[in-house]
């Protein structure tokens, strides 16, 4: 195996798998890409979430909406740095990114472009309709990718 990509997001972040991507990256002497997913469909939710409690009136404010994705970003950029202190720890060389946009059109673009043979993505605990939505991303990336995948339960 010669590269391992993993996808964090911003519901998807277990240090179960963060530490099998180190350790399969350890053992086999890889390279480890770590992307970080700003998911536009968690935003979406947020923001739906506030106008239906009536938090935000009918239209929630941009800058609003900013300070969010920046909040999400900056937490995003936290995370893939503890991992590249983890990797050089470890003597593993890491890649990182953070993008936005939909968590399953990323990831196969993202495994896609750099060529990866292994594509770890995690399965959020979330309660009943919200597991069937994420689980659907799941099962888009493994139907599309052209590597294997797994999926680590949270």
């Amino acid at each position: 195996m010669e590269r391992i990509l993993l996808v964090l997001s911003t519901s998807r972040q277990p240090d179960k798998a963060i530490d099998m991507a180190l350790s399969m990256a350890e053992e086999q002497e890889t390279e480890l890409m770590a992307l970080f997913i700003l998911d536009s469909k968690v935003t979406d939710t947020v923001f739906d979430h506030l106008t239906d409690v009536g938090f935000m009136g009918e239209r929630p404010s941009s800058e609003l909406k900013a300070t969010i994705v920046k909040e999400q970003r900056d937490r995003g950029l936290v995370k893939l740095k503890e991992i590249e202190r983890l990797d050089e720890d470890r003597g593993v060389f890491c890649q990182s990114w953070v993008v936005q946009g939909d968590f399953g059109r990323e990831s196969v673009k993202m495994a896609a472009a750099h060529q990866v043979d292994l594509l770890i993505v995690c399965r959020a605990r979330c309660p009943g309709l919200s597991r069937f939505f994420f689980d659907q991303e799941i099962e888009e990336v493994i139907r599309w990718a052209d590597c294997e995948v797994r999926v680590v339960e949270e």
